[in-house]
């Protein structure tokens, strides 16, 4: 793993400073759910990251793994939910969360691993 710990420092540590500005930037008429959902994916996308630093370099285990897949579904999700509060008249769907960590959780103990397939070439 020759440098990928140090792209998943500073890729972490640049999305959880985007994350910390967007969520500081002194909020204005309207926009606040949007804004607040786009700074939570930056900062979640970011703890993801780190988690994966943290795996990589000390601690290799199923609690960081599960606590890293938790982080990355968890910004996806949010900012899926950034572009539902953009567009107009958009439908509730944030009650399918629970049902999306259960079957990552399933596939990841049967022995499907989403995040190899999806970063860096399965660091």
């Amino acid at each position: 793993m020759k440098g990928t710990d140090f792209i998943f420092f500073w890729h972490g540590f640049v999305l959880l400073l985007a994350g910390t500005a967007l969520f500081l930037k002194k909020r204005g008429n309207g926009g606040s759910s949007f804004r607040s959902a786009a700074s939570l994916f930056f900062i979640f996308l970011g703890l993801s990251e780190w988690t994966a630093v943290f795996s990589t370099a000390f601690v290799p285990g199923h609690v960081l793994h599960l606590l890293r897949s938790f982080f990355f579904l968890s910004a996806f999700i949010l900012l899926i939910e950034a572009a539902r509060t953009a567009a107009i008249n958009a439908r509730k769907w944030l009650a399918v969360y629970p049902v999306f960590a259960f079957i990552i959780t399933a596939a990841y103990f049967s022995g499907f691993d989403m995040l190899l397939a999806s970063q860096y070439g399965g660091a």
